[in-house]
C-alpha cells in the first residue's frame, strides 16, 4: 500500500462567524507569583482578520493581535 495523500490536520475555525466592526470581549489570565490569578478584561473593535489571528482595536486606539485559536474571546455585539 503507498500513501498518495497524506491529511491535513482538522482545526475548528472560529473566525468564520467573526466580521470586520465586531466588538469582542477578550480575558487574559496572568500568574502573579504567589499562587494567584490576576483576571483581565478588555474589549476591542475587530479592524482585520487573518488566517489564524485577528487584529482588535481599544478605545484608546491601540491595535492588538489576538491568537483565533484561544478560548478566551467571544463576539459581544455584531457590526
Amino acid at each position: 500500500m503507498k500513501l498518495i495523500k497524506k491529511a491535513q490536520p482538522v482545526t475548528v475555525n472560529k473566525l468564520a462567524n467573526l466580521n470586520v466592526g465586531d466588538k469582542v470581549r477578550v480575558k487574559t489570565f496572568t500568574h502573579d507569583g504567589r499562587n494567584g490569578t490576576i483576571v483581565g478584561t478588555f474589549n476591542f473593535t475587530v479592524l482585520k482578520i487573518n488566517k489564524v489571528t485577528f487584529e482588535g482595536q481599544d478605545k484608546e486606539g491601540n491595535v492588538y493581535q489576538i491568537d483565533s485559536r484561544d478560548d478566551n474571546w467571544k463576539v459581544v455585539a455584531r457590526a
